[in-house]
């Protein structure tokens, strides 16, 4: 008797569970379907102009081996070129600066919005950088990276709803003004 109650109060979590990750789903698609409606974001690719602009750091120190990867997948974003601002935070001493560079050009003749920052002593190591490169974010919200982390082309407009006001709509900056 003992081992089925064990049992059943280990069932019964596991349907509470469930309950509890279906609400939570609804509550995402409604928020989703807020944002769309106060955005016009319903086509995924649509440039938007109350969208927030958004600022992706990327720190890297001598990663030559997924500095090109991590700068291309964050340069794919399915988010308008002109609201996202990517920082390179590149303290390398080897040939991952040449190789950030010649990237970041290209993504640059491309029309992406990308900057690269050194820094002359490397102080901190990467959450120095990071600090050192806050002043000159222009992003109402921030994405940090590390390099060897791949996200997915959707990621921010994935993100967002989770900081949408559930009456407006709206995405209330967290830090407030940047």
């Amino acid at each position: 008797m003992l081992a089925s109650a064990g049992l059943l109060f280990y069932g019964l979590n596991c349907y509470v569970m469930l309950i509890l990750f279906a609400r939570r789903a609804r509550e995402t698609k409604s928020r989703q379907r807020l944002l769309e409606n106060a955005w016009g974001v319903a086509h995924p690719a649509g440039e938007s102009a109350n969208l927030p602009k958004i600022t992706t750091q990327l720190p890297l120190y001598n990663e030559l081996n997924v500095a090109e990867r991590a700068i291309r997948s964050i340069a794919a974003f399915d988010y308008p070129h002109h609201l996202h601002q990517i920082q390179i935070l590149d303290d390398s001493t080897d040939e991952t600066c040449e190789l950030v560079d010649r990237i970041a050009a290209e993504l640059r003749s491309a029309g992406v919005w990308i900057d690269v920052v050194r820094r002359e002593v490397r102080h901190g190591y990467k959450a120095g950088a990071l600090n050192d490169a806050m002043p000159a974010a222009h992003g109402e919200f921030i994405a940090i990276f590390d390099s060897d982390f791949v996200p997915a082309p959707d990621f921010l407009r994935s993100l967002l709803p989770h900081f949408a006001d559930d009456r407006t709509g709206l995405v209330q900056a967290a830090l407030g003004a940047v």
